[in-house]
């Protein structure tokens, strides 16, 4: 993603979150720009977990690889949600308004942070779920011996999902 690319998709996601609502305050758009900042790159490394589909499918075709690669790998990756897990413990400090009265978050502030915690928390279970799978060398597929990841409950198909709720 270029720049420019990034800087628009960065506007229209902000747009989102101040809909019908007040937009961001000055300090609160800082607070999104260090966050941006600080994850410029991070997303894009850890988007295997996302377009993978099987997550552990990167870690179990690894296995042809040197276990130092593998574990090489999974280190950076450990760093890389480190890095974003900091970004957004920082996000949440910097996005609370405090006034003599009360602290709170705004409408658009409450938003982000919800879709930011939940785009964190669905990499950082899909690792997870990717790196249980791996070593304990278990077979996720249909027919397996483990079951495939889960995000919530579709009663509608009375089944549960991998799609987030």
């Amino acid at each position: 993603m270029t720049i420019t690319e990034t800087t628009s998709a960065r506007t229209e996601q902000r747009a989102v979150w101040e809909y019908e609502c007040e937009p961001f305050t000055v300090a609160e758009g800082a607070a999104l720009d260090e966050y941006d900042s600080a994850l410029d790159g991070v997303r894009e490394s850890l988007a295997w977990v996302r377009e993978a589909g099987d997550a552990a499918q990167f870690l179990r075709s690894s296995v042809d690889q040197d276990v130092t690669e593998v574990l090489a790998a999974s280190a950076e990756y450990t760093a890389h949600l480190n890095t974003w897990y900091l970004a957004l413990d920082s996000l949440i400090a910097g996005l609370l308004t405090c006034t003599s009265e009360r602290t709170f978050y705004s409408t658009a502030a409450a938003r982000c942070l919800k879709a930011q915690a939940a785009e964190y928390h669905e990499h950082r279970t899909g690792f997870e779920y990717a790196v249980t799978v791996a070593a304990l060398g278990v077979d996720n597929t249909v027919m397996g011996n483990y079951p495939s990841p889960t995000r919530s409950l579709d009663l509608a198909m009375h089944s549960l999902s991998c799609e987030a709720a």
